[in-house]
């Protein structure tokens, strides 16, 4: 299998062995110290957000324009939220805090890289790529389990590890943004 790893896929692979490697503590914590109604409210807003924001996305073009701030704006939210629960180790706050970033931020985030795509792929690549990304998706996360198996670190550590992940994949998504936007196409 040949997989060609443009700026998507890169950001994707790092991102996802950072998320992979840090999630099975996390989401311990998060279940340990988070009721069930929260989740399930969690749960609910992720999905409202997920069906108002696809409405918006495709019917208004100005979006895409401020996708760079909400690459931004999610990296700064992220690395504010982890010190905020690293200096007050209030979990519950987080998993609310971290649900609206997710839902407001992070949707959009979302789409916009679901735009980033369509312009750069046709549909016959488009195909691959989803494809590869599936694959890449995949593999990311066997070394990032594995990582978590071996490491076994604490909280604190891996939510470092995850909001570098993030900010990371915002920086490939950045990449990818300002390519496009200067005409420039790397397939």
């Amino acid at each position: 299998m040949k997989i060609k790893l443009d700026s998507m896929l890169l950001g994707a692979l790092f991102a996802t062995i950072f998320y992979s490697a840090s999630y099975p503590c996390i989401h311990k914590v998060i279940m340990e110290n988070v009721s069930n109604k929260l989740i399930a409210l969690s749960q609910i807003t992720n999905c409202l957000s997920i069906v108002f924001f696809g409405f918006i996305w495709n019917r208004q073009k100005i979006l895409f324009r401020y996708f760079p701030v909400f690459c931004f704006c999610e990296i700064i939210l992220t690395f504010s939220l982890t010190i905020y629960v690293i200096t007050t180790n209030d979990i519950r706050a987080y998993y609310i805090a971290d649900t609206l970033i997710f839902a407001i931020v992070s949707r959009n985030i979302i789409c916009g890289s679901n735009k980033l795509k369509t312009l750069i792929y046709s549909d016959d690549e488009r195909a691959k790529y989803d494809n590869n990304e599936s694959s890449c998706y995949a593999i990311a996360t066997i070394i990032g389990s594995l990582i978590s198996m071996i490491a076994n670190s604490g909280f604190i550590f891996m939510l470092l590890v995850a909001t570098i992940g993030n900010a990371i994949d915002n920086m490939f998504y950045l990449y990818t943004y300002n390519k496009i936007r200067k005409g420039e196409n790397e397939n």
